[in-house]
């Protein structure tokens, strides 16, 4: 088993747990993980990440002098690849060549010194730049991961990274697309994050409250993530807004985020304040803890200007593994990682139809009763389309579409979507990789 160096911006950060994950589970199937970040950051680690917190090395820390003890290595590695580590940086254009020349020399000294035999980034920024650098300095092979905003929002020389790089890991299909289009010479795999099944495991509690009619109608729902854009939380209060006071449920809202003050604005416009709690940014303990406390989770995802949005968020598979009733949007219901046979669907950015969705989801829940003249009478605000509720109040046994969706979601995050089944993938990937000569 190769041992290797994961190359991370900064460390540690509470929205990118994937990471660590990803790391955990590679040292479960065997490899050796040297974790190394440009930058340690002043929050806490999360919960079960002590491990390879204490062994971060920091590339901010090595001192010059201590590059010495490379110059024969680079230099023998020269006419096999280390000349391509200066044809990449001059040619790429996010970072000043000399600047990525030296971070990169800093990067290989920590990696020749602990033994690492490849190179992987997460990010496709400076930290892939950083990892080509590297790698060529040294002989070895690098690769990196992409998670949506580095391709769709704030892309840096993205299409010449995908040249360079031995391989790279597209965390959806619709990315694995894209970057094909962008270099199709390039070697790309779709490994999408996994969720660690230990730790997110189901509450038998939830299906069974529902079955029997006696889940608590004070469960609140429940919003989980930051509080931007392609979240959709402002879609998400307009819903809300949308629903009569009887009839409108109580959610919180668990994250932090560039929204929340605008978020928190549009609440008190619209006079929902008791329907609503911001209650800040939670950890993944708190996640583990305290989901299972809630009835459902809405996570009204949405796509924004130049096409924007998450790429296989986290959130949702931790919701299927929580056995957790789900609202989403029809962006994320490709079926590759969600549709309608485990989870409730809304039309993205169309609060008119989130709000239809949130009452199918309620009148599943038991936690309102309405009948045909009750719909006639949401119609009015909600459109015709809300008749189309009367499947669910007409339902025999309203609680088995809940039931069913909980149990096939459960069945897709164990069998696709568990973090030991993607670091068994990129295992045989990583110890299989050829070095990239192709330029």
């Amino acid at each position: 088993m190769k041992k290797i160096a994961y190359v991370i911006p900064v460390f540690p950060i509470a929205s990118e747990t994937f990471i660590t994950t990803e790391m955990k589970a590679l040292m479960s199937c065997g490899h050796e993980v040297q974790g190394i970040c440009f930058e340690r950051s002043k929050e806490v680690c999360q919960a079960g990440d002590e491990g390879i917190e204490e062994v971060m090395l920091d590339i901010r820390k090595v001192k010059l002098i201590s590059l010495s003890t490379l110059i024969y290595k680079v230099i023998f590695n020269f006419y096999k690849s280390g000349w391509r580590a200066i044809k990449f940086a001059f040619l790429q254009q996010g970072i000043r060549p000399r600047s990525l020349l030296l971070q990169g020399l800093k990067l290989a000294y920590l990696t020749h010194k602990t033994g690492c035999e490849h190179i992987h980034a997460h990010f496709a920024l400076c930290s892939t730049a950083t990892a080509i650098v590297a790698a060529r300095l040294l002989g070895l092979s690098a690769s990196f991961t992409s998670h949506g905003s580095d391709v769709y929002k704030s892309p840096s020389d993205l299409a010449l990274k995908l040249q360079n790089a031995d391989f790279s890991v597209a965390v959806c299909k619709r990315m694995q697309i894209d970057f094909n289009n962008f270099t199709p010479k390039a070697q790309v795999y779709t490994v999408p994050c996994g969720i660690d099944l230990d730790y997110f495991h189901p509450d038998a509690g939830i299906s069974d409250g529902i079955k029997n009619n006696n889940l608590k109608s004070d469960k609140k729902l429940l919003y989980l993530g930051r509080i931007s854009e392609t979240k959709g939380i402002l879609h998400l209060i307009q819903a809300l807004a949308k629903l009569p006071e009887s009839l409108r449920p109580s959610i919180d809202i668990a994250g932090d985020g560039p929204m929340r003050v605008e978020s928190e604005q549009m609440v008190n416009d619209f006079g929902i304040e008791k329907s609503v709690t911001f209650l800040g940014a939670v950890n993944r303990s708190w996640v583990q803890k305290n989901c299972r406390d809630y009835a459902a989770m809405v996570l009204p995802f949405c796509k924004v200007e130049g096409g924007i949005m998450d790429t296989g968020p986290l959130v949702i598979k931790e919701a299927l593994g929580l056995k957790l009733p789900l609202l989403t949007t029809d962006i994320m219901a490709t079926g590759e990682f969600v549709d309608s046979n485990c989870a409730f669907i809304s039309k993205s950015s169309d609060p008119e139809d989130l709000a239809r969705t949130l009452l199918k989801l309620l009148v599943a829940l038991n936690y309102i009763v309405l009948d045909v003249d009750d719909l006639k009478r949401l119609a009015i605000d909600l459109g015709p389309k809300a008749l189309e509720i009367s499947r669910i109040i007409q339902h025999p046994e309203p609680y088995k579409i809940i039931e069913d969706k909980i149990e096939q979601g459960y069945q897709k995050v164990t069998s696709r979507f568990s973090s030991r089944q993607q670091a068994l993938v990129l295992s045989e990937i990583f110890n299989n990789v050829v070095l990239n000569n192709d330029l």
